[in-house]
């Protein structure tokens, strides 16, 4: 048990210092907690460390898909949702047949089912190198892009690695294998939106922040557990119930409960996916044991792997490159159905989404250099040495497999992520623009407005007007107006003083909403929305101090 403490310390000592260390000297801290994983496997004191599959993929995965989602802006999944489904379904299918088809090329005796079965295992990418790219300040658009791969792509690869090993150990139709993938994600949708809205209406009753976000801390499994309890994918359901929880959390949420919320499963998704690597690095001396059981050198492994690493990077350079001409079609297509809409009296709501979208797409386009950015960061992690120790025991070449597909996720990591920050240099995909200042402007004026429908309590306005706030601007007075109101009228008739927090409290919900139906209509950008909210959400914790301590003295 001491040892096994120790292992604990040193391991979150380890992923503690690797992200600072790894910007010290230009290198990704998942490489470098591969490497620490890798030397810390030899040493003699360490014993031999054999993960479960399970462990990953029902323990640590669904929790880190529910915090990626949790920051995911939903306007721009909505928005990339073409592409993310290309790069999530279609090219993980197509890439988990080249890859067999490349394995059982190079290697006969594994059965083609089997040899499909482990192209699935090393096509979904990794969402690590999310984080690489927009440190780089790129486009935000291939973000989102990356971000919304990263959510799907692991369910759809799990469903194709189920299917494949069916196929091998009976007779199925291919119409039997599209319709338990259908199913998969159809009913993924289902109890993943089901369990997203119990979780929000069950969250609405707790008033303690540290509560509420022990209760989030249980969302992600109770969207998997009986998603997969009824063949559906429990990685699909855990995302959507992300998703879910991420679009209503503005709205349904005390600030309180959402700063916990963010603080808590920010460390969460960082400790479980660097533990991820760390234990990809301390298997390494079990997997090459395995491999040469299955008899094949790590040499052999090696060379095979190689070879699968540049057929899957091939692939999706083949996919990315259509799919860019097809988006670009399709914000021209966008173009003309709006003009369309507002010429022919379709609604308005309707009609400004369609014109914010194609103002979205057309100030973050994704070009050649983006394609280039987006083909690179195409990066193998967690899911694919997890998924590859699923195979059954009796799979051909069950070691050498598996050690194939860690190959090439260590590989695809060291090389793609030590050099994907080079990468982004040289391409120059674009920077990220952020809004302008008539943006931000106009959203400041909707705010503005929607606070002045408000009335405000006639002792509240004479209490303003003698304090010189022109009649005019009562409506829109500051926090600080209102708490030295609020002091004075504490004094001379304390039981009016309550009234001056109901309506600023009431001012900051609607200033809420007005700003959650502008995110809605797609008329602001996530970060400006983020911005706006911490605004609001500052005032609104501000409000209910000064109504607490029915003081304002820190306002004098």
């Amino acid at each position: 048990m001491t040892l096994v403490l120790f292992l604990i310390v040193i391991t979150l000592l380890v992923i503690a210092f690797a992200e600072p260390l790894g910007e010290r000297i230009g290198v990704v801290a998942p490489v470098i907690l591969l490497v620490v994983g890798a030397a810390a496997a030899y040493l003699p004191q360490v014993p031999e460390v054999f993960v479960e599959p399970e462990i990953i993929l029902q323990l640590i995965l669904p929790p880190l898909l529910f915090a990626t989602a949790m920051r995911m802006p939903d306007h721009d999944f909505r928005r990339n949702l073409s592409a993310i489904f290309a790069l999530a379904v279609l090219l993980v299918g197509v890439t988990s047949v080249c890859v067999g088809a490349a394995i059982h090329f190079l290697v006969p005796e594994i059965p083609l089912a089997y040899a499909i079965a482990v192209g699935a295992v090393v096509s979904p990418s990794d969402a690590v190198a999310v984080g690489i790219v927009r440190r780089a300040g790129v486009n935000r658009r291939i973000v989102a892009v990356l971000d919304g791969e990263g959510l799907i792509n692991d369910a759809s690869a799990l469903v194709i690695l189920g299917s494949s090993l069916l196929a091998a150990r009976s007779h199925v139709t291919a119409g039997e294998v599209a319709a338990s993938f259908l199913w998969a994600v159809v009913g993924a949708v289902l109890v993943g939106y089901c369990v997203g809205k119990v979780a929000m209406l069950l969250r609405r009753f707790l008033h303690h922040a540290s509560s509420n976000t022990v209760l989030s801390l249980a969302i992600p499994f109770a969207a998997f557990l009986p998603a997969e309890e009824v063949g559906a994918s429990g990685l699909v359901a855990t995302v959507v119930a992300g998703l879910v929880v991420a679009d209503a959390a503005a709205r349904e949420l005390h600030p309180a409960t959402r700063i916990s919320d963010n603080r808590t499963w920010d460390a969460v998704g960082l400790i479980l996916e660097s533990l991820v690597f760390v234990l990809m690095g301390l298997q390494m001396p079990h997997l090459i044991n395995e491999a040469t059981a299955s008899g094949f050198t790590f040499a052999a492994s090696l060379w095979v792997a190689l070879a699968v690493w540049v057929v899957v990077l091939v692939v999706r350079c083949l996919a990315v490159a259509p799919l860019l001409g097809f988006l670009r079609r399709s914000t021209v297509r966008l173009r003309k159905r709006s003009v369309e809409d507002a010429a022919g009296g379709t609604s308005r709501k309707r009609t400004v989404r369609r014109l914010a979208d194609g103002a979205y797409y057309a100030k973050k386009p994704l070009g050649v250099r983006a394609g280039g950015v987006i083909v690179w960061a195409g990066m193998r992690g967690a899911v694919t040495l997890a998924a590859a120790q699923t195979l059954p025991q009796d799979t051909p070449a069950r070691g050498f497999l598996i050690l194939v597909a860690f190959i090439v996720a260590a590989v695809s990591l060291v090389v793609q992520g030590g050099t994907l920050g080079w990468v982004v240099a040289v391409l120059k995909p674009g920077a990220d623009e952020p809004s302008s200042p008539e943006e931000r402007e106009w959203v400041r004026k909707q705010l503005d407005e929607a606070a002045a429908g408000i009335a405000v309590p006639p002792s509240l306005r004479h209490r303003l007007v003698s304090q010189g706030v022109s009649p005019a601007k009562v409506p829109h007075a500051t926090l600080i107006d209102l708490a030295r109101a609020g002091r004075e009228l504490m004094a001379e008739s304390p039981g009016e003083a309550g009234g001056v927090w109901e309506y600023a409290a009431e001012r900051v919900s609607v200033q809420r909403e007005a700003l959650v139906r502008i995110r809605e209509a797609g008329l602001i950008d996530a970060p400006d929305f983020d911005r706006e909210l911490r605004i609001i959400d500052g005032e609104q914790l501000a409000v209910e101090a000064l109504a607490r301590d029915g003081s304002t003295g820190a306002l004098r």
